[in-house]
């Protein structure tokens, strides 16, 4: 766990969150704070560094998955069918993954596609009070590395 107040980081200190993160070639990373903490901008400057990445949002990313429900496939098919597509990219990013909640099925699915892709992928979820607001996802992940974000004080 680590906890920053990215709004009053130095720069060099930026920049060696950033080549610590992406030194990880594969895992999940949660970045979890307050609005207007730092989580977007964090992340962005992440995905800046490398080719192959992919943001959604939360919507994008369950379209993804309900797009293959439509077509009638079993669970382990879309499961199987979605870690496939996001195999192209070196890191993937879903923000806001806290509007999930309420959602226990979809964030199992979630996490069991996610648990198959961060073997060999990076990932980064974004959101606010992620482990209290989406527990189903969380619980199910192999594995995690948490950020917490502080709002800068005004």
């Amino acid at each position: 766990m680590i906890m920053i107040d990215f709004g009053n980081m130095p720069a060099t200190d930026i920049n060696l969150l950033i080549e610590n993160i992406i030194s990880y070639e594969n895992g999940v990373f949660v970045f979890d704070g307050p609005t207007a903490s730092g989580k977007t901008s964090l992340l962005n400057l992440i995905l800046e560094k490398k080719n192959s990445v992919r943001k959604f949002s939360d919507e994008q990313f369950v379209e993804i998955i309900l797009e293959e429900f439509k077509e009638g496939r079993s669970a382990e098919c879309i499961i199987g069918n979605v870690t496939m597509f996001l195999n192209e990219y070196e890191i993937i990013a879903v923000e806001e993954i806290d509007m999930l909640w309420g959602r226990p099925y979809t964030l199992e699915v979630i996490a069991e596609i996610i648990n198959k892709v961060s073997k060999n992928h990076l990932v980064i979820f974004t959101g606010i009070s992620i482990e209290e607001r989406v527990p189903e996802l969380i619980k199910n992940l192999e594995s995690a590395k948490f950020v917490y974000f502080k709002r800068e004080e005004e």
